[in-house]
């Protein structure tokens, strides 16, 4: 009965080594991704209610790890000032994001171009 219930023991640390190895590797794998503008599908998550709409390009925000999004404004639309547990980096494409930290007064955000 030991020899059973080693072997067993045995073959399911093989087993999770296996695929803990496996999971390892795809989480490691390198690649490039491209996107033409036809292939970013633009939703409108329910906490937007002022017209923005988003896409997620990479990974998902909602689950942590590494995630690109992008995020079309309204010209006028306020985002609302929040804080996220991670760094978020930022690509202006197009008009003028205010960008401010702290208690904001818009003369005192600045302004980040597109481009």
């Amino acid at each position: 009965m030991k020899r059973i219930l080693s072997a067993a023991a045995a073959v399911v640390t093989i087993v999770t080594a296996l695929a803990w190895r496996t999971s390892l590797a795809e989480r490691s794998k390198k690649e490039i991704v491209g996107l033409t503008p036809d292939e970013v599908r633009w939703f409108t998550p329910p906490y937007y209610n002022d017209g923005r709409q988003r896409a997620q390009l990479f990974g998902d925000s909602s689950e942590g790890g590494t995630w690109i999004d992008r995020v079309k404004i309204p010209g006028g639309a306020r985002v609302l000032a929040h804080t996220h547990p991670q760094d978020e980096l930022v690509t202006v494409i197009e008009g003028i994001w205010y960008l401010g930290e702290g208690e904001i007064r818009p003369s005192e955000a600045k302004g980040l171009p597109g481009g």
